[in-house]
């Protein structure tokens, strides 16, 4: 929000804070007028709009004593909570109110002496809200294949595994065998064993045999 002042030195333009300034409960509030040229402010104050005037003046300002004066007469609830921040000699009226709450939803006024014209009002509103309630809720997402068939899936652009089946009854075992051959060898391997010492023996018997018929 631009507002122009004319006086005797000129035009100049002061810009005020957002109307409304929005906040949510336990937020700060920045209530910033700032002359666009860097233009000395020569002094400022600032509270709870009454007419044109803070009816509860919070603090009052100027350039020559550089002194931040806080009104001993502020309601308790104002005085922790309320600081000037701004620095008038760089045209910057700021003010800012911590931890506010609903019943800061008000109109506030700063009245600005910008040169060596009068001093004119500005007016703001300061519109509170409640925080939203957010629940966060986690959700664990259970995935059942029952009947999955993927050709030519890719993983990482590297992996390419064809014709997937997770069905156990579409999976063909019968040509699975990485050790036939191998069990094969073994098991020709363990007959002849056995067998050698039968053959051995029916010999020994034919010869005995052949020995008595003589």
């Amino acid at each position: 929000m631009r507002t122009w002042i004319e006086s005797l030195s000129g035009a100049c333009n002061v810009i005020s804070p957002e109307n409304p300034i929005i906040c949510h409960v336990g937020d700060e509030a920045l209530f910033n007028w700032t002359t666009d040229d860097g233009r000395i402010i020569y002094s400022a104050n600032w509270g709870i709009k009454n007419g044109n005037h803070p009816d509860s003046q919070f603090i009052n300002t100027n350039v020559f004593t550089t002194v931040v004066n806080y009104n001993k007469n502020m309601d308790p609830k104002y005085r922790p909570r309320v600081y000037f921040v701004g620095n008038l000699k760089m045209g910057r009226a700021w003010f800012k109110l911590k931890n506010v709450s609903l019943n800061d939803d008000l109109k506030y006024v700063a009245n600005i002496r910008e040169s060596k014209g009068g001093v004119l009002a500005y007016i703001v509103q300061l519109k509170v809200k409640k925080k939203a309630n957010i629940t966060w809720t986690t959700q664990v997402a259970s995935t059942h294949v029952t009947d999955a068939t993927a050709t030519s899936i890719k993983i990482n652009d590297s992996f390419d595994a064809t014709s997937f089946s997770p069905k156990r009854d579409s999976f063909d075992a019968t040509s699975f065998s990485p050790k036939r051959d191998h069990d094969h060898h073994y098991a020709g391997l363990l007959i002849a064993v056995l067998l050698l010492p039968l053959m051995w023996s029916f010999l020994v018997l034919i010869s005995l045999k052949k020995n008595q018929k003589r």
